[in-house]
């Protein structure tokens, strides 16, 4: 959870807007030491100079509810604006990989298809790629499938499977240290929150030559979407901020290379940077941070 907590504290500042903060969207269940997560996930707000948000994500008598200031996504669910930021990113890391920005006849297998995976799926067969899809609900995987002209890849041969991209949208820590050696992939990058069993993972993948691109950066469409939506935008004009996620990943993916860091050390340290300029900044003008956005 501490990871996921830190994962979602990056995700404002990496995609470049004044909303620099801790986004939150946090479902902690409140156990013995509920006081302790409480404050735990109060620092990452604190962290940043505005208090964190959360919203519940399941029967909410059983989660600890922290400091919600207020909720977006009411009017419109932003996972089509996720998916399509999924795809984009997909987009770049295959074009930084293979040295093209075509993605026909690129292998991927979507793990997850619920709303981001589905779309994602969608987006990519449109494209002329060929998707494989894998769910523990076999219907829904093979609802997803036939209707895209897939294959359905159960979900215990997810890991061995060699396909050109892994794209991960369900549930997090899918990549395991242990796993590692067994993965048969290029690309890594997918739409579900905290990917990685830990950071140490990136320097395993990197040293296994697969290009794992940080997916607090590849699922930020759903926050971008929030913040087009709060800044009364157009659908056009949300659509080229979202469809901007691949722009990043180029940069990100580009001053990795240069630099010799991982993708995912390369990303923390943009955030880290951006989140300094922007206390500066602050410092500065005598002003204070807005509140972040419980999502």
């Amino acid at each position: 959870m501490w990871v996921f907590l830190e994962t979602l504290a990056h995700i404002w500042p990496v995609i470049h807007h004044d909303r620099h903060a801790g986004h939150a969207v946090v479902g902690i269940r409140q156990g013995a030491d509920g006081d302790a997560i409480e404050s735990r996930e109060l620092d990452v707000g604190q962290q940043l100079g505005s208090a964190a948000g959360a919203r519940t994500g399941s029967a909410q008598e059983d989660y600890l509810t922290g400091m919600v200031q207020d909720a977006a996504c009411a009017d419109e669910d932003p996972w089509p604006w996720t998916a399509l930021g999924v795809f984009q990113a997909i987009r770049s890391a295959v074009r930084a990989r293979f040295g093209t920005g075509s993605l026909s006849g690129v292998r991927v297998l979507v793990q997850g298809t619920g709303n981001v995976g589905a779309s994602l799926a969608h987006q990519l067969a449109a494209a002329d790629s060929h998707v494989d899809v894998s769910d523990i609900d076999l219907d829904r995987a093979n609802a997803v499938a036939d209707a895209i002209g897939g294959h359905v890849v159960q979900p215990s041969d997810v890991v061995g499977y060699e396909c050109d991209v892994f794209a991960p949208c369900a549930v997090a820590r899918v990549v395991p240290q242990q796993t590692l050696p067994q993965l048969a992939c290029s690309i890594i990058a997918g739409g579900a929150n905290d990917t990685l069993e830990d950071a140490s993972c990136a320097d395993g993948l990197a040293a296994a030559g697969i290009l794992y691109v940080p997916d607090f950066v590849v699922n930020s469409g759903g926050v971008r979407f929030v913040h087009a939506q709060r800044s009364a935008w157009d659908r056009e004009a949300t659509t080229d901020f979202i469809e901007q996620i691949g722009v990043r990943v180029t940069e990100i993916l580009d001053d990795a290379a240069s630099s010799e860091r991982t993708p995912l050390e390369t990303a923390g340290l943009m955030a880290r940077q951006l989140i300094d300029a922007k206390r500066s900044e602050i410092a500065a003008g005598g002003r204070q941070l807005r509140p972040s956005v419980a999502v």
